[in-house]
């Protein structure tokens, strides 16, 4: 092979290569705004039989409800730069009230001015003034009537908004905690299920609970803390 040749090939290679590395570490280091939004399952609390509606009424903060369901709602920045003025709206299906919406725990301090909730039992609202990377708060809910969980929506101009189902922490499902409790005393059922991630976490609640053995939880806003404000961009 002539040198003109191979030296040509070592510079088509080197410039492939070249544009490659250029392109990788453009694409690394671009600026991504994304928030993952993570709705969990329905976990029944309360369910009246249609045998006995007619015979058993029952009230929850004046309301008669033969349904009551729980659920949690997480907003975490998967991005890797802050998104600011975000709002987020919980909105139920027709027949169902959104009752005792809060915030169940965030990873970050804030205080009311920071992270609001408002709206009614139809829908509610959550305006968040803005999320660093990595930051998750976590809203829980209970849902009285149908057993639908309620639609969230996240528009915001040029972030990427990914939502999916997925258990965040464990939720005391009343036919799901009875289940759990007669199986986990059969060892095979235990060593199987632990591959399970709702068992996990039932197991994981269990022990939180059980005497000597409870864990104080962090507080959602922590007084005296150093003002909190947008990083940088972060790569990742």
């Amino acid at each position: 092979m002539v040198p003109e040749i191979v030296n040509g090939l070592f510079a088509i290679g080197g410039a492939v290569l070249g544009v490659a590395g250029t392109w990788l570490v453009a694409h690394r280091f671009k600026e991504r705004k994304r928030i993952a939004v993570i709705v969990s399952p329905l976990a029944r609390l309360l369910d009246v039989g249609n045998q006995v509606k007619s015979e058993v009424k029952v009230l929850y903060r004046d309301q008669e409800v033969d349904c009551l369901s729980t659920g949690e709602i997480a907003l975490q920045n998967s991005g890797n730069v802050p998104v600011e003025d975000l709002q987020a709206t919980v909105s139920a299906e027709t027949d169902s009230a959104i009752i005792d919406f809060e915030v169940g725990s965030a990873n970050f301090s804030f205080d009311s001015d920071s992270l609001q909730l408002e709206g009614d039992d139809s829908c509610r609202t959550v305006n968040i003034e803005y999320l660093n990377p990595d930051d998750r708060v976590v809203l829980s809910y209970k849902l009285t009537g149908r057993r639908e969980v309620p639609v969230v929506a996240v528009r915001k101009l040029g972030v990427e908004v990914v939502t999916r189902r997925d258990y965040i922490g464990w939720i005391p499902d009343i036919y799901a905690e009875v289940v759990y409790a007669s199986f986990s005393r059969l060892p095979l059922f235990n060593l199987v299920g632990r591959m399970v991630r709702p068992y996990n976490l039932y197991l994981e609640a269990r022990k939180k609970l059980e005497p000597g053995r409870a864990m104080a939880s962090k507080p959602l806003q922590q007084s005296g803390s150093q003002p909190r404000n947008p990083v940088e961009s972060v790569p990742s």
